[in-house]
């Protein structure tokens, strides 16, 4: 029986080099393959041993969604209160 190890540096290389081409898990190499399930069970176990854990960390938002954020949060109206919206709706909550 074949015993599975970490994935290596040069497959890592050329799995980010391919990653546009391999839209299928039948275009990877076995080696592509072990490197995605590698990467997606350290997320999932970083996700539930650290709470605080951010795979998005460092990365930026666009100029363009940056801007549209701000606006967002520099507006004094944040949306309709709940009442108004469940009135609407014809929802009561009594």
């Amino acid at each position: 029986m074949q015993t599975l190890s970490a994935p290596n540096k040069a497959a890592k290389v050329k799995l980010a080099r391919n990653k546009k081409k391999a839209a299928r898990v039948g275009d990877m190499t076995v080696e592509e393959l072990k490197i995605v399930i590698h990467d997606t069970v350290v997320e999932s176990l970083s996700e539930l041993v650290d709470p605080d854990y951010d795979p998005d960390e460092g990365l930026e938002f666009k100029p363009e969604i940056a801007a549209r954020l701000e606006k967002a949060l520099k507006e004094k109206s944040r949306g309709r209160p709940m009442a108004e919206v469940l009135a609407d709706l014809g929802i009561s909550l009594d």
